[in-house]
């Protein structure tokens, strides 16, 4: 089944792609129809290795769960590049003309294709479940029950805190993301990451006993996914919504509980609830949308604004504008999360672990006030490399994608605690198409520092007894 969907997927990209280039090409002043042909070939080029490989495919798999960036960042983000308009759109494109765009998309376009071609390499497994804290344990009715008794407080507790830091009581200030210090920001991905494991270990601890969910547990569920999207929600944050999102998905597709209704409905309300959230910020923010009542964002356009994913517009500015604007690197940028650790007050010129500031003030030659402009990981490579390290970066990070589901894959389904890391991972690997490897390994090491705590809890004080043998043979995903 995955492997047809990827198929259509891929097809439907190249040959829409296609056409709409040619129809550029042809047409007086067609640069814009090419733009967009560009993002639209951008899963076909990202496909097209996978499915030629016919190497098995999963839905929960790194491969599928990148496509939703791609499509995001380069599709609708070209889209909008191509037929938006408005002060946003001038800050997307930041005045530079639709060839800068047609560059920056052809290359793209052959880096996801050798992350396509990375993806199918055959690569080593990490075996772990000979390391003692990804041996599964039992969880029985009784014990899901006290587990619950002290999840929802927990996940409730943390983010009423953080929700009404925050806010502070004035609703106006929701989804007034920027005005955040970045230290709570920091916080808030800690415990947003943190709610979203212990809703899924619930999650999957009761698909495993139940084949039919009892109301009252389903009840708790929903209360528990309430409380974990609580904080995201107000501080703005609609990655870590996603995220969580995302997490119900992958736990859903895991247990074989996901059906066609379910999924639609779901799809739904993941674009209703980023809708929602962009429009919530724009008015916190006093945006062009604030004064207005009836202010919703359209969710496509909105998703193709926001820069989010593989942004076709950020990596054409950065392959556009480097080493022109800015001196290559030389893969300082990739360990630069080693002096994380070390105070600013001891060391006040330490590099930043995220590119975004330097890519908005010396790239694009923007006004950073909180936040910057990311790079990709593949991007990244460009800037510290050039051309030579855009290539290689996306071949060996569609190899990491590989490596991590050769580890994971026997485990899923079978073992909750590999389950629940390996969801709790996916987040910083599709994290590194809008995101460059210092900061996405600080990220991790925050949010999965505090879960390596909550895994050893369960162990040795909720859960009990883990299981005595694990058999690799479990489900075929």
């Amino acid at each position: 089944m995955a492997r047809h969907v990827l198929t259509a997927i891929s097809l439907l990209s190249i040959l829409a792609g296609f056409a709409l280039v040619f129809f550029g090409l042809v047409t007086p002043n067609g640069e814009r129809h090419v733009v967009f042909g560009l993002g639209i070939l951008a899963p076909g080029a990202f496909g097209l290795p996978v499915i030629l490989s016919r190497r098995p495919l999963s839905f929960i798999e790194p491969t599928f769960l990148l496509l939703p960036s791609i499509i995001v960042g380069t599709t609708l983000g070209a889209s909008f590049i191509a037929y938006g308009t408005g002060p946003r759109w001038d800050f997307v494109t930041n005045g530079e003309p639709y060839a800068h765009f047609i560059n920056g998309g052809i290359w793209i376009l052959v880096s996801l294709t050798l992350v396509g071609i990375g993806s199918c390499l055959p690569t080593a497994r990490i075996r772990l479940e000979e390391i003692r804290l990804f041996q599964d344990i039992s969880v029985s009715p009784s014990r899901l029950t006290a587990i619950i008794t002290v999840a929802i407080p927990l996940v409730w507790i943390m983010s009423g805190f953080l929700a009404v830091g925050a806010v502070g009581g004035d609703l106006d200030a929701i989804s007034r993301k920027r005005d955040l210090e970045s230290g709570d920001q920091g916080l808030v991905r800690v415990v947003s990451a943190l709610n979203v494991a212990i809703v899924t270990f619930v999650a999957a601890a009761a698909f495993s006993i139940y084949r039919r969910m009892p109301l009252n547990v389903a009840a708790a569920l929903v209360v528990l996914i309430a409380g974990s999207v609580l904080i995201p929600f107000v501080t703005s944050h609609r990655g870590q919504v996603m995220n969580t999102f995302i997490a119900l998905f992958i736990i859903a597709m895991v247990y074989e509980r996901l059906k066609l209704r379910t999924l639609v409905t779901y799809a739904v309300v993941v674009l209703l609830a980023f809708s929602a959230m962009t429009s919530l910020r724009q008015a916190a923010q006093g945006g062009e949308l604030s004064r207005r009542v009836d202010s919703f964002n359209n969710p496509i356009v909105a998703l193709g604004a926001a820069g989010n994913g593989l942004s076709i517009a950020g990596t054409s500015h950065i392959l556009g504008n480097v080493p022109e604007r800015m001196d290559y690197l030389y893969g300082s940028s990739f360990f630069s999360w080693v002096t994380f650790p070390i105070p600013r007050s001891l060391w006040p010129n330490k590099p930043d672990v995220s590119l975004g500031k330097m890519v908005k003030e010396q790239v694009l030659g923007q006004t950073t006030r909180l936040t910057g402009r990311p790079p990709s990981f593949m991007a990244e490579g460009y800037m510290n490399f050039g051309i030579f390290g855009y290539l290689i970066v996306s071949l060996l990070f569609g190899a990491l994608t590989r490596v991590v589901w050769n580890t994971f894959r026997p485990l899923l389904a079978n073992n909750k605690i590999a389950t629940v890391f390996y969801i709790s991972l996916m987040p910083f690997i599709y994290g590194l198409m809008n995101g460059n490897l210092s900061r996405i390994i600080v990220l991790m090491l925050l949010a999965l520092t505090p879960l390596l705590v909550v895994a050893y809890l369960l162990r040795y004080l909720v859960v009990g007894r883990r299981r005595p043998a694990f058999k690799l043979e479990g489900r075929r995903l």
